[in-house]
Formats: structure tokens, sequence, C-alpha cells
């Protein structure tokens, strides 16, 4: 299993509060992730509809989130 990989971005998302998010987002999209792990509120703003309407297959939670769903 990988747990790391370098994923090139050639995709552009603009769904955040903060244009500096959307790297993220972005990173996201091309890298099929499952999570983004974050405490950023912009992001954690974004609803699963949205993502899923603009092909991002991740959710966006926050490290206690991600813990306990990894538990």
């Amino acid at each position: 299993m990988a747990f790391a990989r370098c994923v090139p971005v050639s995709t552009k998302v603009a769904l955040s509060r903060d244009p500096k998010d959307d790297h993220y987002l972005s990173l996201c999209k091309e890298a099929k992730a499952d999570f983004l792990v974050t405490g950023d509120k912009d992001l954690l703003s974004l609803s699963a509809e949205i993502l899923h309407r603009h092909g991002i297959p991740s959710r966006i939670v926050t490290p206690n989130s991600f813990l306990e769903i990894i538990a």
C-alpha cells in the first residue's frame, strides 16, 4: 500500500472562498484522494455535493474527525 506519491497538477479548480486553497482541491482531484485533512475553515465549508459535482472524490475533514474515521 502506497502512502505517498508525487502527483503533477494540470487541473485548475476554483471553488474555495480563499483562492490560495484551490491548489489543494486541484491536487485532490488529480490524485483521486479519499481525504483532505485540514483545519482550514474555507475548505471545511465546502459540501460533499459541490466537490463531487466538480469531480473531486475527497472528503474534507478535520484531523480529529480523520482519526475517528480510521480508528
